[in-house]
């Protein structure tokens, strides 16, 4: 009885690992085949595939003994569930002494291409992030660019209807001083008499006169100065130099 108690927990947790693995494992029709992929690798798959079909195949065989054997019945499937162990220890062999090997030999090559295959995927999504970040941009600017077209259309608007409700330049009248200078070239006697827009000072003598009423410095008392109370030296003509000026005279 204890050993149906073990077979029943058995099939109930194979049940749930088997639930599971269906709900994790995705659609047959999603996986596309490989053309340029690593022949070790889908030999491993299938070894286990086939490793864990006849391993669910030998507890399957197992349970129905087990059922076999309390309902009295007489048959003895020894055989079939020999040949399956035969398998298993066979998929096992294959496993162990022939894919592992190969696996640790080309343990780097497999690594630099995993390596270079995630390096295949991080670009295209980074040139992925890059193309919608742009669009957004350009998005973004060309809804920037609209607000301001509306915005200059606003002010123009808005200045138009300041200059309708404003003073127009048209009515302002014209100036006194211009109407005086269409009179006085209208006038019948025919002299020009000249408009009188602003007042003109008339011109003075006042400050040349100022000028020349200030006294003029003298040459001689600026020599006495130069020569007797100051302190710079004077340049005097070297000894021997008016020998000559002397001899002449």
């Amino acid at each position: 009885m204890a050993t149906v108690v073990n077979l029943s927990s058995l099939l109930d947790s194979l049940s749930n690992s088997l639930s599971s693995a269906i709900e994790a494992t995705p659609k047959l029709a999603g996986i596309e085949s490989i053309e340029n992929g690593v022949s070790l690798l889908d030999v491993k798959n299938e070894l286990l595939l086939s490793y864990l079909q006849n391993l669910v195949f030998l507890i399957l065989i197992k349970i129905r003994n087990a059922k076999s054997d309390d309902a009295g019945s007489s048959d003895n499937p020894g055989e079939i569930s020999g040949a399956v162990v035969k398998k298993l220890v066979e998929l096992r062999l294959y496993l162990d002494k022939g894919v592992r090997p190969l696996e640790e030999r080309l343990r780097f090559q497999l690594d630099k291409i995993i390596r270079a295959a995630d390096d295949a995927d991080r670009s295209e999504k980074i040139a992925n992030d890059t193309q919608e970040a742009e669009s957004d941009e350009n998005s973004d600017k060309s809804d920037e660019e609209a607000d301001e077209d509306d915005g200059e259309l606003d002010d123009k608007a808005r200045r138009r209807a300041d200059t309708k409700q404003g003073p127009s330049f048209a009515n302002f009248s014209a100036p006194v001083s211009v109407g005086m200078a269409a009179a006085a070239t209208q006038d019948k006697t025919g002299v020009y008499r000249p408009p009188k827009i602003t007042p003109v000072v008339m011109p003075t003598t006042e400050r040349r006169e100022r000028t020349e009423r200030r006294p003029m410095k003298s040459a001689t008392m600026n020599e006495y100065i130069v020569d007797e109370l100051s302190t710079a030296p004077s340049a005097l003509p070297s000894v021997g130099s008016n020998v000559i000026l002397a001899a002449e005279r």
